[in-house]
């Protein structure tokens, strides 16, 4: 018989060179071109130039609408996932009741054979059984359930009567995950990024060598409540310039990406962003909102007081914290009163404070005018969300500063 090629020997117990190559031992390597890496300002997503993108802790980059779509997948299917697992637990809680009653009528039903065990038995002239079919204490009875069981009995061997296997759900976890690195991952841990351009002279004076997609961009990340509480020293200064000279009405025009709202009916004003629009608010006055995010809003309402001046209330800080407290701030929501200050303008007083709503899930943050005057009580609230608070914070606070009591006109 001649000698089989080792190309086609495959009845050996080791592989051959041949046999190796094709299933691929050793090193595989591969050049790899410009397309199969991801380009910086991709999204980590859908692999598309980044659109308002959002950076998470580890560095992944993600378009806003991208991310929040999947964030919003992984919640559904964790809530999903916990409703299988409560509607399994209560089906193993509801069989284990049951396993409890048949075993109590199983000993029922023994205690019952046991006790009708001392009756005599009586036959007729065939010697056939009574027609309950004891015979003593040792006899044994087919209980209803066993019955039922015997009719209900799984055949292994008929694919029609194989019993199904029900899967065990464990309990998941609660936490949504970053889809690029795997960790961890929360709504308000992500924060925005964006990319400027490096300047023809600053490329000019590089001229270290590299890739200019390399220093093409680099990443400004924007601050959180930290460095805006951090800068709130620094910050006081601007505001309350901006403050006096509105209470002094140094001020005749409107300031720069604002505009003003004058009610001489009701007897007030005060400015808002230029690129808000007005909206119906159930229960106030006047309102205005931003056109893509409906928690940044400013409202103005009023009711009748016998007040004259806000001092009536009591001392400030008590009488802010309880109106955050008992008014403000719903059943589910922790209030947090972090600053307030009292201003006069043209013999009035004003109370300006700055507090939070914290809920499970989100939270509001919000500044806050109080005011008497004209015989009534006005409260003026510019809110936005907590995790947009940080960016909004000082351009809000001008809103809230601006509100402002007039006469009313006949």
């Amino acid at each position: 018989m001649p000698q089989r090629h080792s190309k086609n020997n495959n009845d050996l117990a080791f592989f051959t060179y041949e046999e190796k190559r094709k299933l691929g031992y050793g090193t595989q390597r591969e050049r790899l071109g410009k397309d199969s890496i991801k380009p910086f300002d991709a999204c980590c997503l859908c692999l598309k130039p980044l659109i308002d993108p959002l950076c998470c802790p580890k560095g992944h980059a993600f378009c806003k609408e991208c991310i929040l779509e999947c964030l919003l997948a992984q919640k559904k299917d964790i809530k999903r996932k916990l409703a299988a697992h409560e509607a399994q637990k209560k089906l193993e809680k509801e069989e284990e009741e049951e396993k409890l009653m048949l075993q109590k009528s199983k000993e029922l039903d023994a205690f019952d054979q046991q006790n009708h065990g001392a009756v005599p038995q009586y036959h007729d002239r065939n010697d056939s059984e009574d027609k309950n079919g004891f015979h003593g204490a040792n006899s044994v009875k087919v209980t209803s359930f066993e019955e039922e069981a015997l009719r209900n009995m799984k055949a292994f061997w008929l694919p029609s009567a194989t019993p199904e296997a029900s899967a065990k759900v464990e309990a998941p976890s609660t936490d949504t995950i970053c889809p690029e690195g795997q960790e961890k991952l929360k709504l308000k841990s992500l924060f925005p990024i964006s990319f400027t351009e490096e300047k023809t002279d600053q490329k000019s004076k590089r001229g270290n060598g590299r890739p200019a997609e390399l220093d093409l961009f680099r990443i400004q990340t924007d601050v959180r409540r930290r460095l805006a509480l951090l800068g709130a020293g620094a910050l006081a200064t601007g505001l309350l310039k901006s403050s006096s000279a509105y209470a002094e009405g140094m001020i005749p025009e409107v300031p720069k990406n604002y505009k003003s709202y004058v009610d001489a009916n009701d007897g007030y004003s005060y400015l808002y962003p230029s690129d808000w629009r007005d909206f119906d608010f159930l229960g106030h006055d006047s309102a205005f909102k931003d056109r893509n995010v409906a928690l940044q809003c400013v409202r103005v309402g009023f009711i009748p007081t016998t007040k004259t001046d806000i001092r009536d209330l009591g001392p400030m800080d008590e009488a802010i914290f309880n109106l955050v407290n008992n008014v403000y701030a719903a059943p589910n929501q922790i209030p947090t009163v972090y600053d307030m200050q009292e201003r006069t303008v043209d013999g009035k007083n004003y109370w300006t404070f700055e507090y939070d709503l914290e809920a499970p899930g989100y939270g509001v943050s919000a500044f806050a005018t109080v005011a008497i005057g004209n015989g009534r009580y006005y409260t003026l609230i510019v809110t936005a969300n907590g995790r947009r608070w940080s960016r909004l914070r000082n351009r809000l606070k001008v809103v809230a500063e601006s509100f402002k009591l007039s006469e009313l006109s006949a």
